[in-house]
């Protein structure tokens, strides 16, 4: 089971393959680390001939997704995952429900319903919180990119 949601586009350029990757460089600031900085540029990150990998350049939370993608005869994908430190972090948080229930269990004995509780709360942690701000930052990452590399279509796998 997966507990860090990944997603995969599709996309056709209108540009040639040349044209979009340059316009991507310029609105790139090349950077060897996937981590926020201030900057004028869209994205951060590592731009080679034919793929990139890139965060968005928003201060703070435009590192929390990564865009992994290729570009290909006027064709590309990418693979959009979260950052390795907030895969760390939201670990960290997952474990909180499980370290409540061991504490709980060897004070007061495990019921049914604590564990229900339990349960819950990982399930609360991982899909409204995590889940959401997934959805809502990769969305985010997905426009600015459809925007830098013009895109005529794009679509998710």
């Amino acid at each position: 089971m997966n507990f860090f949601p990944t997603k995969k586009y599709t996309f056709s350029l209108i540009d040639t393959d040349d044209k979009s990757i340059e316009r991507l460089k310029r609105r790139t600031y090349n950077s060897d680390s996937l981590i926020s900085k201030t900057t004028d540029k869209s994205f951060i990150g590592i731009i080679n001939v034919n793929d990139f990998k890139v965060i968005s350049s928003e201060r703070g939370i435009g590192a929390f997704c990564i865009l992994d993608g290729e570009i290909k005869n006027q064709k590309g994908e990418v693979d959009i995952y979260i950052n390795k430190p907030f895969k760390y972090l939201f670990s960290i948080i997952l474990l909180f429900p499980l370290i409540a229930l061991i504490g709980i269990s060897a004070t007061e004995g495990i019921s049914l319903s604590i564990l229900f509780l339990c349960l819950l709360q990982f399930a609360f942690i991982r899909f409204a919180f995590i889940g959401l701000f997934f959805y809502i930052l990769s969305k985010r990452s997905v426009n600015k990119l459809v925007d830098v590399l013009d895109t005529k279509a794009i679509s998710l796998v």
